[in-house]
C-alpha cells in the first residue's frame, strides 16, 4: 500500500452510510475468532488464556471461569492506523452477548486504560 489508499477512498464523512449523530455508521472491522480453515491457527485470531472456549469463525462460546483474549495478530483494532490515515475521530464497539460475564476493552491510550463491562442475562447488546 502506498499510503494514499484512504485518500482515494475519501474520508468516513464522505462515505454513504457513515453517520455522526446516532446513525448506522460504517463497519470498519469485524472480530473473527477462528481462521478460515484448519490450516490456519485459531490463536492468530483469539487465544484461550484460561479455561475452555469453543471458537468458530464468527463467535465463541466461553466456559465458566474462562478467559478468551483477542489481543492477537488479527484480533486487534489498530486505532492509531485509522487515526493516521483517515479523518475518523471516534469508534463505537458493538457486541451481542448471552449469559453472564465481563468484556474488557483495552486501549493503548494511557488516558483511557481498561474499560470493563459486566453483563448478565440473555441476548444483550453491548
Amino acid at each position: 500500500m502506498d499510503g494514499n489508499a484512504f485518500d482515494r477512498l475519501g474520508s468516513a464523512s464522505g462515505i454513504k452510510g457513515a453517520a455522526r449523530d446516532g446513525g448506522a455508521g460504517l463497519t470498519v472491522q469485524r472480530l473473527l475468532f477462528d481462521g478460515p480453515s484448519s490450516l490456519v491457527s485459531a490463536d492468530m485470531y483469539s487465544a484461550v488464556g484460561r479455561g475452555n472456549a469453543e471458537r468458530t469463525r464468527s463467535g465463541a462460546e466461553i466456559a465458566k471461569r474462562s478467559v478468551l483474549h483477542t489481543n492477537s495478530y488479527f484480533g486487534r483494532f489498530p486505532a492509531s492506523y485509522w487515526q493516521r490515515w483517515t479523518t475518523v475521530t471516534e469508534v463505537v464497539f458493538r457486541a451481542t452477548v448471552a449469559g453472564a460475564g465481563r468484556v474488557d476493552l483495552v486501549a493503548t491510550d494511557y488516558e483511557v486504560g481498561v474499560l470493563a463491562v459486566h453483563f448478565g442475562g440473555e441476548g444483550r447488546r453491548l
